[in-house]
């Protein structure tokens, strides 16, 4: 199961940055979209589909 986090950033201030780390150190499957391609933690955040 895929966990999807919107409003994803690189800004480790962000809430959407706090959750995606977390979900990820808890061995969960995360899907991010944003408003910038970037990457967190080896995760790309996606800007459209």
């Amino acid at each position: 199961m895929k966990t999807l986090v919107i409003g994803a950033s690189s800004n480790p201030e962000r809430y959407a940055n706090m959750a995606l780390k977390s979900l990820l150190k808890h061995q969960h499957e995360v899907v991010a979209i944003g408003l910038k391609k970037e990457v967190v933690e080896g995760v790309t955040i996606e800007t459209e589909k």
